[in-house]
């Protein structure tokens, strides 16, 4: 084709000069190919040279660093042994600091075991010469017994110091050993002395018999009195050291162990004076040889047929020195380390710990009797009572005698007080808490058996300010158990619990066995006696009351011994409330029972239209459906007797439940009767009457009534809201239940109703009573 090779001669051209442009390009390409070879043959050489440089180099840096190596072994070898020597050094140095502070304590030790042994000697040279003199002052006795004093104050300082090292703790052993070794041999002839001069100054005055008449010899009352306090003041400071006297005693050859009381033990040795105080012993020793002389020997006052004599002789005691002894608590008060000491409660242990004695001797005889066990057992009760009534003893003083001296001998500073009672509970709770138990057992039944012959009668007491009616048993048996408690305060903890379960728990069984039984004499008459069985709910729900309150008190919430016992009387609360909700439901079950029967035509009528007169007009209500006046009256007399005889919370327990039952009877009625606009009426104004009956105990008694209340609500509204409601309630059944519609319209039909009252019935139940 002549065009086709027309256009490739015209572009041939083009074509040969690419081509040469190529040839170019190439030789270029070359060119610089062989430049950059030549260029990486030059580097490699040159990287070569310096990769030998640097070889070289670290062959010399390894040569060094084995060099450094050498030397610092040499370094660290040198400065090894200098520690060691330090440390050799340092040890020279902590062994002469130990040497130093041994040096420092031994200097300590013999500095004060040298003070020890001065005050010592001052002591005892004091003690020795007060002993040669044939009278002595006060003054005197005060400046001799400073020695003593300062010695019994280091002992306390350095039985309270912690030490930190064993040495420095067998150091201090050795000086306490000491100290007491040295009070011990100070004390004892000071003792000696002071009970000497005591006891000299109440013979002076003819202790106990006309000292009382010596009170205005101001100066013979002040002298006894500082020699009571030097004595008591005494006895404080050595009574740590009781052990220590007692083996001085016997390497002495003055202690002898008393294996008997007779009415000739008259000695006049009293520096084994128990654990009271010394002076006390001593005040009381005269008075003991006479309550030995006429109760401990063979004469006609030791019988034991009347325990009430010697009790009445020891409380006499008390009674006639009390002026003086009072005066001698006033000087002991003075003193702020005796302060604490109760003079007029030592003495009164000092008679109980003599009638303890008395009574161990005979308690052989006693315990085989039981009508003297008892009366011993009360008169102790009596006098110990009397004593905590006038004098504030305690009714539960612990004791140290009869196998408890071992507590004692724990606390050596202490002067326990004892109980006239101990010999009952220590040997013979078991025979005490059968008495206890027998006799309370015997008056209780007694009760119950007279009630259930002559039927409940009701008793007035006050609870809370309000009297309350309840059956005579239920308060013979509070009296019952709060003189058993009253009793049971004079035992320990331990054998206060075990004495009261023993008795107590028997006793409100038995009760609540009678209680059942009477209810069920009731539920088997031929008519229900409401006022009886409204006595019984009250009484019951009174002891329920009772044994919560006495739960919370710290009488028995400190006697519990079992932890995982809720509280004392656990297990008898909750076995009275199964019977008292059972007696509630009863009582709730009979009334509305009641009612029901009553209005049987009326719950069943089917047509309110039925009742409504077809003389006059049919929307003017004048009176009571005829069917419901008898139930409305059965119900009222019901809740009178509630009202009169049910006191406490527990009432208004009983009326609402009463409420609460009568609503869903009504409730159903309502459910199955047809209604006219007049018919509605007539119901409401049978509702109100009902309502009414409650006003006894609520002002708004239809709040207890709420679906019968919502439905007189309803069932009253004007015919046109009624359709309105209806029609609402039929739109509503049309939606899909939960969808969006169903429960916004739901919601407005929830506020319609609640605008007019009605509150209490469901959306279904309100559609039902309309549907009537």
């Amino acid at each position: 084709d002549e065009g086709a090779i027309q256009f490739i001669d015209s572009h041939l051209t083009d074509l040969d000069n690419l081509l040469l442009s190529s040839q170019e390009v190439k030789q270029v390409l070359d060119t610089e190919r062989e430049q950059l070879t030549e260029e990486v043959f030059l580097l490699s050489n040159s990287v070569h040279a310096a990769t030998t440089e640097t070889k070289v180099k670290l062959e010399e840096m390894v040569v060094s660093l084995e060099t450094l190596s050498g030397k610092f072994s040499v370094i660290y070898n040198d400065l090894q042994e200098k520690k060691e020597k330090t440390r050799a050094f340092r040890t020279a140095l902590q062994d002469l600091g130990e040497q130093e502070e041994i040096i420092n304590n031994v200097e300590v030790y013999l500095r004060l075991v040298e003070r020890i042994s001065a005050l010592a000697s001052e002591g005892a040279e004091a003690a020795s010469a007060l002993a040669k003199k044939p009278a002595v002052t006060e003054t005197e006795i005060t400046r001799g017994l400073t020695p003593l004093f300062k010695l019994t104050r280091v002992h306390d300082a350095l039985t309270q110091k912690k030490t930190g090292s064993q040495e420095g703790e067998e150091s201090e052993l050795h000086v306490v050993q000491l100290l007491k070794k040295e009070i011990v041999a100070i004390g004892y002839p000071f003792e000696q002395l002071l009970k000497t001069l005591f006891t000299s100054t109440l013979d002076a005055g003819s202790w106990p018999t006309v000292l009382t008449l010596k009170t205005s010899n101001s100066q013979y009352i002040s002298s006894l009195a500082r020699y009571f306090l030097l004595l008591n003041q005494l006895q404080v400071a050595l009574s740590p050291f009781r052990s220590a006297f007692r083996q001085y005693d016997i390497s002495e050859g003055k202690g002898k162990e008393k294996t008997s009381i007779t009415s000739t033990d008259v000695t006049k040795n009293t520096s084994d004076t128990g654990p009271g105080l010394w002076s006390i012993s001593l005040l009381l020793h005269p008075i003991l040889l006479r309550f030995r002389y006429h109760f401990r020997s063979t004469r006609n006052t030791n019988d034991l047929e009347h325990p009430d004599w010697f009790f009445s002789f020891a409380s006499k005691t008390v009674d006639d020195h009390l002026p003086f002894l009072e005066l001698l608590a006033s000087v002991n008060r003075e003193s702020a380390d005796m302060a604490e000491f109760h003079v007029l409660h030592q003495f009164i242990s000092g008679l109980c710990s003599e009638i303890v004695d008395k009574l161990v001797t005979d308690l052989k005889i006693i315990s085989g009797d039981r009508e003297i066990f008892w009366k011993t057992l009360n008169s102790g009760l009596a006098f110990l009572n009397l004593m905590h009534e006038k004098y504030g003893y305690p009714l539960d003083p612990i004791d140290t005698k009869l196998g408890k001296a071992e507590e004692a001998e724990k606390d050596d500073s202490s002067f326990p007080l004892c109980s006239p009672l101990l010999p009952f509970y220590s040997s013979h709770l078991d025979f005490w808490t059968q008495l206890e138990r027998d006799s309370s057992e015997t008056i209780l039944q007694r009760f119950l058996e007279h009630e259930a012959e002559s039927g409940i009668k009701p008793k007035q007491i006050q609870n809370l300010g309000v009297q309350v009616t309840v059956s005579e048993s239920l308060f013979k048996l509070l009296i019952l158990m709060r003189n058993l408690e009253a009793r049971s305060h004079v035992l320990p903890k331990k054998e206060r619990n075990y004495f009261l379960q023993e008795i107590l728990f028997p006793l409100l069984e038995e009760y609540t066995s009678h209680t059942e039984m009477m209810v069920a004499s009731i539920q088997g008459a031929i008519k229900i006696d409401l006022e009886k069985l409204c006595l019984i709910l009250q009484s019951v729900d009174y002891l329920l009351v009772f044994l919560k309150s006495l739960d919370d008190s710290p009488f028995y919430t400190e006697i519990i011994q079992s932890e995982t016992a809720e509280s004392f009387f656990a297990a008898h609360i909750e076995s009275i409330q199964h019977l008292l909700q059972r007696l509630l439901s009863y009582l709730v079950k009979t009334i509305v029972s009641g009612f029901t029967e009553a209005a049987h035509d009326y719950l069943e009528i089917g047509n309110m239209e039925s009742f409504l007169s077809e003389e006059g007009d049919s929307d003017v209500i004048v009176d009571l459906s005829p069917l419901i006046c008898d139930a409305l009256t059965l119900v009222k007399d019901a809740l009178l007797k509630v009202k009169y005889l049910v006191k406490g919370s527990i009432q208004k327990v009983i009326w609402t439940s009463i409420a609460s039952e009568l609503d869903s009877a009504l409730s159903e009625m309502i459910a199955n009767t047809f209604f006219t606009y007049s018919g509605a009426k007539q119901f409401k104004y049978d509702m109100d009457a009902v309502f009414l009956i409650f006003k006894e105990f609520t002002p708004n008694p239809s709040v207890y009534f709420p679906i019968t209340y919502d439905a007189c609500l309803l069932l009253g509204f004007p015919e046109e809201t009624c359709k309105n409601i209806s029609q609402q309630l039929e739109t509503l059944q049309r939606f899909e239940e939960n969808s969006t519609n169903y429960v916004v319209f739901r919601e407005r039909l929830l506020a319609l109703l609640k605008s007019l009252g009605v509150f209490n019935v469901t959306l279904g139940q309100a559609a039902q009573i309309l549907e009537q």
